[in-house]
């Protein structure tokens, strides 16, 4: 019998399967077993505020990934037929739907009617039509818009200096993004979360739609290979050296947050392309490429599945009444320990979900907005 190649030659492997581990570390920093700080790992947090963890590069690699994935989708669909115009309607479609859902989930987690634009599928909304809309233009007029969004930005923050008493331009909930989401919005994010942090985020899409366009290009493999790795190693630099005057804030999206995270994307997916499409190395990747076939639609099962179920349905047990969560939780922790169970706890949940994904890849059901 045989099956469907699930390596299919058009197809950028290391991409795929950049994007599934994305996903996976997504869904191990959403599902902890315990949010005790003193018992995980730290680096499986975002900061409390400046500063940064690993876990502040899992959105920044989504949208990366997006602005990787927008040439060849573009490109694809212009060879079969499909205008500027036709394409920025379907674009138009994504990000309303993106927005909508990212409300939903936000919504079904707190159980509170309320709109806002500071979600993770919000922000990808707004950073994937702002990069679609720069595809037809010339690489060096997109590293232009990247470099005044992020002097546009950083000049908000220094310009609307300081908000009534705030001593610099960056104090949690005492900044110019706080200050536009209670006009806005009327509300703010508890976390510190503001709305414009979209200025940051955009570069972030337009990189990566650089950098497809750099990999659909006849140049030289090597010469790729040299332009992802200098400008990888030049960004992480760029953003440590001017972090002392804008400080790394992930929940700000700050510009030295833009340039670091954006410089640790491109090495990492620099290690995936030279291991998995220059290399060869392929059949180890399939059960990330499994996760990464259906990423947005696993992120809502996640999303709406949490705080329905897994912290809602409950059970009577030898401890009492206890949620889905706590249920299996108690006897992993009372087994393990408290880090250790929490840590099962968490890779049960990332396997409970790559399983559905799983499913959905033996029966070629690939959701698409």
């Amino acid at each position: 019998m045989q099956t469907e190649n699930p390596f299919p030659q058009e197809r950028l492997v290391s991409l795929d399967a950049f994007r599934g581990l994305t996903i996976a570390g997504m869904f191990v920093v959403l599902n902890h077993g315990t949010w005790n700080r003193e018992i995980i790992w730290d680096q499986l947090f975002h900061p409390e505020w400046h500063g940064f963890t690993i876990t502040d590069l899992v959105l920044p690699f989504f949208i990366f990934i997006v602005g990787v994935a927008l040439p060849f989708s573009y490109d694809k669909r212009l060879a079969h037929g499909d205008s500027f115009t036709i394409q920025l309607r379907h674009a138009l479609k994504r990000f309303v739907l993106l927005v909508l859902f990212g409300n939903i989930l936000y919504i079904n987690a707190r159980a509170t009617i309320t709109v806002n634009f500071w979600g993770a599928l919000q922000v990808i909304g707004f950073c994937y039509l702002f990069a679609f809309l720069t595809l037809p233009l010339k690489t060096r007029t997109q590293a232009l818009i990247i470099a005044a969004t992020l002097i546009f930005y950083s000049l908000v923050f220094i310009v609307f200096h300081p908000p009534p008493g705030a001593d610099n331009p960056y104090v949690f909930g005492n900044n110019i993004g706080t200050l536009f989401d209670q006009w806005l919005l009327g509300q703010t994010h508890p976390q510190g979360y503001v709305t414009i942090n979209i200025l940051g985020g955009i570069p972030n899409c337009i990189l990566g739609v650089m950098v497809g366009k750099l990999l659909k290009n006849d140049l030289p493999v090597r010469r790729k290979i040299i332009t992802l790795l200098a400008c990888g190693i030049a960004g992480v630099l760029v953003g440590l050296a001017i972090d002392p005057l804008i400080p790394i804030n992930k929940k700000l999206w700050t510009s030295s947050f833009t340039v670091y995270a954006g410089g640790w994307s491109l090495l990492f997916f620099l290690l995936f392309y030279w291991i998995i499409d220059i290399k060869g190395y392929k059949r180890w990747t399939l059960p990330l490429v499994i996760y990464g076939l259906n990423p947005i639609t696993i992120y809502m099962i996640n999303g709406l599945w949490r705080p329905w179920i897994l912290y809602r349905w409950s059970f009577n047990t030898s401890d009492g009444k206890l949620v889905l969560a706590r249920a299996i939780l108690n006897p992993l922790t009372d087994t393990f320990g408290k880090a250790a169970g929490s840590y099962l706890f968490t890779a049960l949940i990332v396997f409970f979900l790559w399983s559905i994904c799983y499913w959905m890849y033996r029966r070629r059901i690939f959701l698409k907005l």
